[in-house]
């Protein structure tokens, strides 16, 4: 979802989450150039997503991209850090997506490389 509201909304979003008066624009050359890298981005989360949904029904077949995948999210996760104000990252907004991003997307990977996936290639 926040892949299609940024990848086709922009910085501003479709306003899937929320309000889009956010923020107002000073430069609008500074604007279109990150709001093109913001679509961009988005896009890859996009296709990250679609990816791992296509591997609910080709796990076999997509097993390394699962976890290239997972490894992708979990280095996301941790470069959150860099942001100075940590109260907002550990907010109620943001501290779900921080907690599926260093724990659950971890986890993916090792149930992918170690677990059932094995199976399912070997059955």
């Amino acid at each position: 979802m926040i892949g299609v509201d940024n990848a086709f909304g922009g910085i501003a979003t479709l306003g899937w989450q929320g309000s889009t008066d956010f923020f107002v624009v000073v430069d609008e050359t500074a604007f279109a150039v990150r709001d093109s890298h913001i679509r961009f981005i988005s896009g890859i989360w996009l296709a990250i997503g679609l990816i791992l949904g296509l591997a609910a029904f080709k796990l076999s077949l997509l097993k390394e991209v699962v976890i290239a995948c997972s490894i992708m999210v979990f280095i996301g996760g941790l470069l959150r850090f860099t942001q100075d104000e940590t109260t907002i990252l550990l907010s109620s907004r943001l501290l779900p997506s921080l907690v599926l991003e260093l724990v659950l997307f971890p986890l993916l990977a090792i149930w992918t490389y170690f677990g059932v996936a094995n199976r399912i290639t070997t059955a």
